[in-house]
């Protein structure tokens, strides 16, 4: 492959020995003027008159392609062809006495050039290959030397913003001799980009040419290569199947109790989620100064999908614990579940609870409440709940006078704070009043915000501290992802 190259190079590059005065030049002349100019000199002497100041050299660069960015060795690997050039200013000849040749092409043994070392360079330092680099020479002493490879070199990488980061990296050619002899020079202030040939996963947004002094006093050109990388195929890969599996993670506590896949579910999550950490992990170096933010973001996904893991397990241990639970009744202990007639039922204006007799039951234990009729206890507002049976349905009268004008209201918090402290009495009798205030006949519920009836809704399927849990972790996982995309894109 490198003598492909240097045969590409030297067909676009170089003017071989042919004939351009009038007559054309023949290999005798040719042969001359390689004898008596171009061998003529020592090629360890530079090519310099007062050999007391340094000679400058011109420095330019092409940039073919970037094939490789390693975040892992934080390294590069590009494709360029570097242009030397210099004045030699005791090879000059009169193309007249040599057959009109004006160029002629030289190897690196003939005269001298530049040795030019890769300063930052991951494998060997001098990798041009300088023996087999294109080297020509004009008549008035204008050398162009066009050395070029693969090089790989070092990178430090900022990946705070990864897979929305912007790299800059750098590439430091050295003068192999001491600014007292050898001047580097820019010859343009950037990469020629016109050869570069576009990658798959960077974008290149600038180049730029610094010339500097090394700290063993030779001349540098240091090369700056800015790219940004193109995220599409990360945040399909990885940030879209996170956040899915993390979203629905909190369906969870929208899953029955009595399925027992409630703890299960959360697990494989948290695997999921786990497996996505360990795979963006072998993309990333192990550099603890500037975390990726994606990494922090799985971390906190992580312990979202954690906490709903121990918030189940509680929810779990809470609801076999009623289960068992026995209550006392007329001095006779028995199975909660078989006071089927128990329920919660929602006034008006206040919650009330009532057992299967329809005696009303206090937290504070006042009697005062067992001295009203049985099955028939007024509430504050003229309206008669009527419990006959455990297990029957509820009965609803009140006066015509009191019904006609009376408009249905519905203190939300007090629901929430009144079904909080009393869900020991269980969320069954409570799911089926809220389905009967859904859908009460006086039509007042079209007059409710959409917000309220859509959690009325709800609660015909699901649990009051249920929903809590859903809603807080949903809200608490919309949060992280909010804040992570901003910090992302900033």
């Amino acid at each position: 492959m490198k003598w492909l190259f240097t045969l590409i190079i030297q067909a676009a590059f170089t003017i071989t020995a042919v004939p351009t005065g009038i007559g054309g030049a023949t290999i005798q002349q040719a042969k001359d003027l390689y004898s008596d100019v171009i061998l003529a000199e020592d090629a360890r002497t530079r090519p310099i008159v007062n050999q007391s100041t340094a000679l400058e050299v011109a420095i330019s660069a092409s940039l073919f392609s970037l094939l490789e960015v390693d975040e892992v060795k934080q390294s590069i690997s590009v494709n360029v062809l570097v242009r030397l050039s210099w004045t030699d200013e005791i090879r000059k000849w009169d193309p007249a006495a040599y057959g009109g040749l004006r160029e002629v092409d030289v190897s690196s043994g003939d005269i001298w050039f530049p040795r030019i070392l890769n300063g930052n360079s991951v494998s060997k330092r001098d990798t041009f290959g300088s023996d087999y680099a294109p080297l020509y020479i004009q008549n008035r002493g204008m050398v162009i030397f066009l050395p070029g490879g693969i090089l790989h070199t070092s990178c430090l990488m900022d990946l705070t913003h990864y897979p929305f980061d912007s790299q800059t990296c750098s590439i430091e050619l050295v003068a192999g001799s001491s600014r007292n002899f050898v001047v580097l020079t820019p010859f343009q202030a950037k990469f020629d980009e016109e050869t570069y040939i576009e990658n798959s996963e960077w974008d290149l947004l600038n180049t730029s040419l610094e010339i500097l002094n090394s700290d063993f006093g030779a001349s540098l050109a240091m090369f700056d290569i800015t790219i940004k990388r193109k995220p599409g195929h990360i945040v399909l890969t990885i940030l879209v199947p996170v956040n899915i599996v993390s979203a629905l993670s909190n369906l969870v506590f929208l899953t029955p109790l009595e399925s027992g896949e409630r703890v299960s579910f959360s697990i494989t999550a948290l695997l999921a989620l786990s497996v996505y950490t360990s795979e963006v992990s072998k993309t990333l170096p192990n550099n603890s100064e500037a975390v990726p933010y994606m990494v922090i973001y799985l971390a906190c996904l992580l312990l979202h999908a954690a906490a709903a893991i121990v918030v189940n397990l509680g929810a779990l241990m809470r609801h076999h614990k009623k289960q068992n639970q026995q209550v006392t009744r007329g001095g006779q202990r028995v199975d909660r579940d078989s006071l089927d007639g128990d329920y919660i039922s929602i006034s008006d204006d206040h919650i009330s609870d009532f057992d299967g007799a329809g005696r009303q039951k206090l937290d504070n234990g006042d009697s005062g409440a067992h001295s009203q009729s049985a099955g028939h206890i007024p509430n504050s507002d003229n309206t008669t709940m009527s419990h006959s049976q455990p297990g029957n349905a509820i009965a609803l009268s009140s006066s015509a006078s009191s019904t006609q004008n009376k408009t249905w209201r519905f203190n939300l918090t007090s629901m929430f704070i009144a079904c909080a402290r009393r869900l020991n009495y269980g969320e069954t009798d409570f799911r089926a009043d809220a389905g009967y205030r859904l859908n009460k006949p006086d039509g007042g519920m079209s007059r409710q915000p959409w917000l309220y009836r859509l959690l009325l809704w709800m609660l015909q399927f699901v649990g009051l501290a249920d929903l809590i849990m859903f809603l807080v972790f949903f809200i608490g996982w919309l949060v992280i992802t909010v804040v992570f995309v901003m910090l992302f894109t900033q």
